[in-house]
């Protein structure tokens, strides 16, 4: 989507694009189980998932821990103290997962999580 900024020069900004995300596939919801979210299934042989881009916000008013996962491992976390907090990162190159790996949210519990991400398919 690109915003027209007015002013002495006319430019069309364009976020994905400055971030190097125009092929990427974009997902926004919210996740609230304690315990593993899957948040992109696994995307089936000889594929795997590249993330480029996550935003996790606390929308609840209770502390939550948060665990990046794929293959049953943590990869990264972070702990939102509290409701609009927001933690988010740029991935580049992209978290490359293994082939036909599901990428997960962890949850320390029963809190709503909202989550923006930023993703490609690719073949192997």
């Amino acid at each position: 989507m690109a915003t027209l900024i007015r002013g002495i020069y006319d430019i069309v900004y364009n976020p994905q694009e400055a971030l190097g995300l125009t092929d990427a596939t974009y997902a926004a919801s919210t996740v609230s189980a304690t315990g593993d979210n899957t948040i992109i299934a696994a995307p089936g042989a000889n594929k795997r998932l590249i993330i480029d881009f996550l935003q996790l916000q606390n929308e609840s008013a209770v502390a939550t821990i948060i665990q990046v996962k794929w293959a049953d491992v943590a990869r990264w976390q972070v702990l939102l103290q509290s409701q609009s907090q927001i933690a988010q990162t740029i991935i580049k190159p992209g978290w490359s997962l293994p082939t036909n790996t599901a990428f997960i949210l962890n949850l320390s519990g029963a809190n709503t999580i909202g989550y923006s991400i930023a993703y490609v398919i690719q073949d192997v």
